[in-house]
């Protein structure tokens, strides 16, 4: 969280030394705290993704992607992903890559991918990895 810092604070007749002052967020454990963060995170389940939605609640999200060819999932979640991040970025949220984890579902077991991975850019639209010259982590 950024601060700013009074000089001095007044109350009456008591002068307090400096206290800091937050310009942007909520304290935890505030009452206002949880509201403003279901406002503010309210708008990543407005994003748009191609055959995929968002299903949030409180501070865990679900992109689920559906398509009758692995591949073509495959590269609607990574772009999806990506557009994911890049909103958190730009809103000043982080994602803990030790608690996001995919899973792949299939109708027949035959039909289940080859081990994939979904990557994390840091650069926001890219679809695959070697597209791009940031710096890559596996979700």
């Amino acid at each position: 969280m950024s601060q700013i810092v009074l000089n001095e604070v007044r109350i009456e007749d008591l002068l307090y030394d400096e206290l800091p002052v937050l310009t942007h967020g909520a304290l935890q454990g505030s009452v206002l705290g949880p509201t403003l963060f279901l406002v503010h995170i309210n708008k990543l389940c407005q994003l748009k993704l191609n055959r995929g939605s968002i299903f949030s609640f409180a501070d865990d999200t679900v992109l689920v992607f559906i398509s009758k060819q692995w591949e073509e999932t495959y590269l609607y979640a990574q772009v999806s992903f990506n557009r994911v991040r890049y909103w958190l970025a730009k809103n000043m949220l982080t994602l803990n890559f030790t608690k996001t984890k995919y899973m792949v579902f299939a109708i027949k077991y035959n039909a289940l991918p080859s081990s994939r991975a979904i990557f994390a850019h840091s650069c926001g639209e890219t679809p695959s990895p070697s597209n791009c010259g940031c710096t890559v982590r596996k979700g």
